[in-house]
């Protein structure tokens, strides 16, 4: 979903920069509607993807915990054993 947000941006902001091209066609109201929807395109990507973003790298610091917890117990098991 949010990839969708991302690849629609740059196609309106085509659209709003052709607005101010001397041969366009495009209106203002149109222009406007195309500044709106680059806006909250980008919005709606920086909602969606923080919440994505946020379960990853939550994720990631569990696994980074238990594996350091993991190497922190073999370690001192073998200095035990070693002494």
């Amino acid at each position: 979903m949010s990839h969708c947000f991302r690849l629609m941006q740059p196609i309106l902001m085509g659209w709003f920069v052709s607005y101010f091209s001397p041969e366009s066609t495009v209106e203002l109201w149109q222009a406007c509607l195309y500044g709106l929807g680059v806006v909250s395109m980008s919005a709606f990507y920086t909602v969606t993807h923080h919440k994505y973003f946020f379960g990853v790298m939550h994720t990631g610091m569990r696994m980074r915990v238990a594996s350091c917890s993991l190497i922190y117990r073999k370690v001192r098991l073998f200095s035990l054993l070693k002494s």
